[in-house]
């Protein structure tokens, strides 16, 4: 019995319409910012190949846009259920139980991405102030990719608060196979 829920075939509530905001645009974004990467890794080699002289830019900022794209798909990846599980033992546990260990397991990461948000605005705010820079000749601001940390892990907080809300009420916005 395949029991599939998809968000987004129905309005739903308040709740079920943020998560589609949030979850859908995100892996559009990360998607995006794949191909970004991909096009400035080729422009680079590209460089080096045919003109012997490499971009001074393509590396420091190809380094931020790994950290967009991973923060970016984060809600993303909660919605498609792409996150890593080890499911070794809970595959073999009754329907119910992998539920509820499954509400467990979001709850416990919920104060993780708090942290990473608290701690990460501290990091934007002391590299504003203090004016950081990448330590290569492009001299990029590390505010910049500290900020997509915090903005991706806000997103992420509210797609786990609204997951285990869902999971509490019943329904499951993770596109994920439950039998």
């Amino acid at each position: 019995m395949n029991n599939t829920t998809k968000v987004g075939k129905d309005k739903g509530d308040w709740a079920d319409r943020l998560f589609v905001w949030l979850s859908i645009p995100s892996g559009y974004v990360g998607g995006i910012g794949v191909l970004v990467l991909a096009f400035m890794v080729t422009y680079h080699v590209a460089c080096r190949y045919f003109f012997d002289k490499p971009s001074i830019w393509v590396l420091p900022l190809g380094g931020f846009m790994v950290v967009f794209i991973f923060y970016m798909s984060l809600c993303y990846g909660q919605k498609t259920g792409a996150h890593v599980a080890v499911d070794l033992l809970t595959s073999r546990l009754p329907a119910r139980v992998r539920r509820v260990l499954e509400v467990i397991a979001t709850i416990i990461v919920v104060p993780y991405i708090a942290i990473i948000i608290w701690q990460g605005y501290g990091l934007v705010i002391r590299a504003y102030r203090a004016k950081e820079a990448t330590s290569d000749a492009l001299q990029a601001p590390m505010w910049i990719p500290e900020t997509l940390v915090v903005i991706g892990s806000v997103a992420f907080l509210l797609i786990l608060l609204l997951t285990v809300r869902s999971q509490i009420n019943g329904k499951w916005f993770v596109e994920q196979r439950i039998e």
